[in-house]
Order: structure tokens, then sequence, then C-alpha cells
């Protein structure tokens, strides 16, 4: 009697479990959400410079009240709101190599006293077009340019004051404004030379053979966080902080 008991339990409670089984439920739920990607934005640069008569970088047979066309200009093409400076190297040396000039060569803004650089004032797509053997040259000096407020000077560097709203203060200085870097950023370019000029009185027989020449470093810096870099505390080769 006790067996038939005991079997009728069970097979009671695996009907139990059977029952509960088949009827039992999991709330349940599944979400997500695509890749979501991040693009760093960027700070890039395009320098050029050409002699539009020859298209060459030399001039050979420079005379004393010459004045050579030579277009000097930099884009600025990055994603990012920018700050822009540059420093120009001016030396003259004898065709020996050994110098013999009483001005010292450093890198200083126009540091050859008998050598100006003028500024063409229309456009740059003008320039291009211009028939130089009968062209008239306007007297555009480039201290007579920068006096519209476009070029900064500080400690060897001259920082370029833009047209966007972005702003930094040179230290006890200027205040400069940073080029516009909207995404996408519309191209930037100023022209930094227009034509080189050889001044007849200041250049006497020491200079017979002697060679000119002009070179530049154009940097440009984010201008967000602006308040948390140091231009003399970035390497612009890598990018990367300089540590003491």
């Amino acid at each position: 009697m006790k067996k038939k008991v005991y079997l009728s339990v069970a097979i009671l409670l695996l009907a139990v479990a059977i029952v509960g089984g088949a009827t039992m439920a999991w709330f349940t739920a599944e979400a997500s959400i695509t890749d979501n990607v991040f693009t760093a934005g960027t700070v890039v640069l395009n320098a050029e410079d050409s002699w539009f008569q020859n298209e060459s970088l030399e001039v050979n047979n420079w005379n004393p009240g010459d004045c050579s066309p030579k277009m000097v200009t930099v884009t600025y093409e990055g994603s990012k709101r920018a700050f822009l400076r540059m420093q120009i190297e001016e030396t003259w040396v004898l065709t020996d190599g050994s110098g013999g000039f009483e001005s010292p060569t450093e890198y200083v803004y126009r540091d050859a006293p008998n050598v100006d650089w003028k500024i063409y004032t229309g456009t740059i797509e003008a320039y291009k077009s211009i028939d130089w053997a009968t062209y008239i040259y306007v007297e555009s000096h480039w201290e007579d340019w920068n006096a519209a407020g476009k070029w900064k000077y500080h400690a060897d560097w001259w920082y370029y004051d833009g047209d966007d709203a972005t702003t930094t203060t040179l230290v006890g200085t200027h205040t400069i404004h940073a080029i516009s870097g909207v995404d996408p950023a519309p191209e930037t370019t100023v022209m930094i030379i227009g034509r080189v000029c050889l001044d007849g009185p200041g250049t006497d027989n020491n200079y017979q053979g002697a060679q000119y020449t002009i070179s530049a470093t154009f940097q440009a810096i984010q201008a967000s966080h602006a308040d948390e870099w140091n231009w003399d505390d970035v390497d612009f080769e890598t990018g990367l902080e300089l540590t003491p």
C-alpha cells in the first residue's frame, strides 16, 4: 500500500514539474547602438615659393636696384582653428663660403639692411599673370603692408593675426586671432612676399659675387586649449610636448 502511495506522490510531483516548466516564461530585452566614430582634427600647412620669370629658385647677375618677382605663400588646410607663425632667415655669403660682411647672420627679421621685401597688394591670381617686362613697381614695403595689422612680431617670430574669433595672447605683447578652421575647412592662403629688391646705394663693391639667401619656417598649432600649451613646449617634428 505504501509503495502505491509513494508512486502516486512521485507521479503527482512530476506532473506538477512538467506543468510548471511548460508555463514558465522569461522577460527579456535587447538594444544596441551603431559604431561611434571619432575622427581627429587636422592642423596642416602648405608653403610654396616660386619665381615667375623663369620658374627657378635662383636669380643670377643680380644688380643693385633690381627687383625680382618672388611669391611666397603659406596655405592653411587644416580642419581645426589654428594659430600661425613664421620665422625668416636671411644670409649674405661670399661664393667661397667665407662670409665677409659686418652684419651677423641670425634668425631675425630683415637682417640684411640692403634687401627689401615688397608685397603685391592685388590678388594672387592677378600676380601670376603680370607681364614683368613692362610692370611698373608700386612702392609697397613690408613695413607698410604689415601696418595693416596682419602680422605681430615677438621674440624673433612673426605671428599671423587671422580672422577667426578665437584669440591668444603673446606674452607681454599682442593678442592674435586664429585662422578659421571649420569642418570642412576653407583653404586660407596668405601671401608673404611679392618681390625682393636689392637696394642700390646700400650695396657696395663688398657684395660683388656674393649670394643672398632667404628661407622661412612656418608653424601652426591648434587654437583649442590655448591656455594649456606653449609654442616653445612643442616639438613640431613629432607634435610631442617637450620635457625638461
